[in-house]
């Protein structure tokens, strides 16, 4: 008996591991999709498009719990570069034919419809949501033809779609009559993709095999002219009205900020500046850069990073890249946490940076794009506790900028009456305006010579009269008036002059300013002899190291590097805080350039452009996947 049940035990176990594998397999089986998504697409004749969207989604509640979102693009860019509004009116939304609680918000570009009751949970199993919705400006109206260039399927979708479909009618035609040519694009967002991925059947396009996450469904639809209004053409606008007012704001801006930086935009008179040999106060390298020039930048983050290393707090390592058939790769640096505690004391904000750098357990950080998040956040977190100190060296006038501001924000305005029936133009004029002034909120004040002021000066200035000069060209006399542009972007360019010219520094500011300078002359100065009668230290490798940071903040890195390479070479110098192929890899300005580079390479990528409907035809193979209206994306909530 004893063995029967010892037997039965064992069949009932092996049992209950079968069923928990199997049940496993099942769940790695379930996956949330988009069985079909259908479109179809009515064209009326006042060139308006009514889209219903048959979606039959396979819910398992993973991701999908409530419903899904919906995101609808009503924002492009035309031709000429202004930004399009393309009108978008929800006409009915259901769930397996049944009316569902739905909301909508603007989101950027699109219109993200939450589709779903917060308070229940759909079922798992297939269900059917319909989307009707109205949308204007998606027509295209070119010289030999018109035509509808739609994503059916955005690049957003968070699920695979195993079928689409697209079917469009003319106005007082069954689907799929009276159109010229009819051709689709299958694949990666911003390829031509695989035409075998699609057919036509009557009038409809079909996918052939499923869409995975990413990838678009775009349809072209051509038609003869006549069938379809194009949208009125545009009410003049009154362009002498917009000069005087765009003349009145130049005038009224320009008188206030000349007395507004005579009375409070200059500094106080400097110190007389003399060489000095080693860094103020124990300041460090970012915080003297930030003191010189009002902002953190790429050079003072890695001067930043090379002093926790001199100070032997992180040791840098040089990877070098892998053998390929094609030779070796490119290689990358690591910052290493190092074990025992910095030779010298680290200021606040270098603590923070350490904090920032190495949380928790981790103790090394690859400078490649994928930890982009991190070195970003670092760089970030430099700059917020550099800017903890602003009240005590800066005093930036920032109420002084108020009136210009306002003045500018009113003349936009006034002008909107005599803008005929494209104010939005009028309005992305001032957008234009307020990216130049908050350009001038990120740049740095020229601080030592006339000679570097009038260089920024025209630096700041060029990239205004270049917008000026494309954004006249692009309005053509639609909305705002070409004189009128330029003068409300010339106005703008003097407000983000005059933003940095404004921030003056405090007497300690301006004395640290002073050190800042002399610590400069010495490491710039190369004739040894003119630096005797101050009575400079021995030139060793400890001091070429200890000062390095500094060097590369106050932009002397090569001056200093040349200077010592006789007696670093002498020593056998090699960093203790480095380890690579290179031990010479920070010896000059070109090596400290070639890591700065891999910190910056580090943070941040780049978002493909997008095109307004109807500006570029899609027919003849002239598209792509995803270059036309519609598209946008679709996730579970």
């Amino acid at each position: 008996m004893a063995n029967t049940r010892d037997c039965l035990t064992k069949i009932t176990l092996l049992l209950a591991a079968v069923f928990v594998i199997l049940q496993g397999a099942c769940a790695a089986e379930a996956r949330e999709t988009f069985n079909r998504f259908y479109a179809d697409i009515s064209i009326n004749e006042n060139s308006s498009v009514e889209v219903t969207e048959e979606i039959l989604v396979n819910v398992e509640n993973i991701e999908i719990n409530r419903g899904i979102i919906r995101s609808l693009p009503v924002e492009y860019r035309d031709g000429k570069g202004n930004s399009v509004e393309l009108g978008l009116e929800i006409i009915d939304i259901k769930l397996d034919g049944r009316d569902i609680p739905w909301s909508s918000v603007r989101a950027g570009v699109n219109v993200d419809v939450k589709i779903g009751d917060p308070t229940k949970i759909i079922p798992k199993g297939l269900h059917t949501f319909l989307i009707r919705y109205r949308v204007e400006r998606h027509i295209g109206f070119f010289d030999d033809h018109d035509e509808l260039y739609w994503n059916v399927t955005g690049k957003d979708f968070a699920f695979p779609v195993l079928e689409a479909s697209c079917r469009v009618a003319l106005p007082g035609k069954n689907f799929g009559e009276g159109f010229n040519t009819i051709e689709w694009y299958v694949g990666e967002y911003g390829t031509k993709g695989d035409n075998s991925r699609a057919r036509q059947d009557s009038g409809r396009v079909f996918t052939v095999g499923p869409l995975q996450p990413g990838e678009v469904f775009t349809v072209v639809y051509t038609w003869p002219k006549g069938l379809v209004t194009p949208p009125p053409p545009p009410a003049k606008d009154n362009a002498k009205a917009q000069g005087a007012i765009a003349a009145a704001v130049f005038a009224l801006i320009s008188v206030w900020f000349w007395y507004a930086w005579k009375k409070w935009g200059k500094d106080p008179d400097k110190k007389t500046v003399i060489p000095l040999f080693y860094a103020p106060d124990g300041a460090s390298p970012a915080f003297l850069r930030y003191v010189r020039d009002m902002r953190l930048d790429q050079t003072g983050f890695t001067a930043a990073i090379i002093g926790l290393a001199v100070k032997g707090a992180i040791e840098i390592e040089e990877a070098e890249g892998k053998e390929t058939f094609f030779g070796k790769g490119k290689g990358h640096f690591v910052l290493h946490l190092k074990d025992t505690e910095p030779d010298e004391k680290l200021q606040p904000e270098e603590e923070a940076l350490m904090m920032q750098l190495f949380p928790g357990s981790i103790d090394s950080v690859p400078l490649v794009q994928d930890n982009g998040d991190i070195i970003s956040g670092a760089m970030r977190s430099l700059a917020r506790n550099l800017r903890n100190a602003n009240d005590t060296i800066f005093t930036r006038n920032t109420d002084k900028m108020f009136p210009g501001i306002v003045l500018y924000g009113s003349g936009v305005a006034a002008t909107y009456p005599f803008s005929g029936e494209y104010p939005l133009n009028t309005m992305m004029a001032g957008v234009c305006g307020l990216l130049i002034i908050a350009l001038g909120m990120r740049l740095s004040k020229a601080a030592n010579t006339g000679i570097q002021n009038i260089r920024q000066f025209l630096g700041r200035a060029f990239p205004a009269l270049v917008v000026g000069f494309v954004g006249a060209t692009a309005l053509g006399g639609e909305g705002m008036s070409p004189v009128a542009f330029i003068l409300f972007t010339a106005s703008a360019a003097i407000i983000a002059v005059m933003r940095p010219l404004m921030v003056s520094r405090t007497p300690k500011g301006s004395n640290i300013l002073s050190e800042a300078e002399g610590l400069k002359l010495y490491m710039d100065t190369a004739e040894k002899e003119r630096l005797e009668m101050f009575n400079p230290p021995d030139e060793t490798p400890e001091l070429f190291e200890r000062l390095l940071p500094y060097a590369l903040a106050l932009d002397v890195a090569k001056t200093w590097g040349n200077r010592f390479e006789k007696v670093l070479t002498q020593a056998g110098y090699k960093p203790e805080w480095y380890s690579g192929p290179s031990p010479f890899l920070f010896l000059n300005g070109t090596g400290l350039n070639d890591f700065s580079s891999s910190l910056g390479n580090s943070i941040g990528q780049s978002m493909a452009p997008r095109s307004a409907p109807g500006t570029s035809s899609g027919m003849g193979g002239g598209g792509f996947a995803g270059g036309g209206g519609g598209g946008g994306g679709a996730k579970g909530w």
